[in-house]
């Protein structure tokens, strides 16, 4: 997935029943970019962790 996909998806401030699939994402891309040391999908990363904070 990329960022257009998860904005399509999830939106710019998602939705709270969508917050534990945002949060699987962003712990499996952690994890990916863990293993390969940076060549992760960083875009889809900060887009989940935006996603999971609360709108000011």
């Amino acid at each position: 997935m990329d960022e257009d996909e998860g904005l399509h998806r999830y939106g710019l401030f998602s939705a709270a029943e969508h917050l534990d699939q945002i949060r699987d994402l962003l712990m499996t891309h952690s994890e990916l970019e863990r293993q390969s040391q940076g060549y992760g999908d960083t875009e889809v990363m900060k887009l989940a962790a935006s996603s999971c904070s609360t709108p000011a």
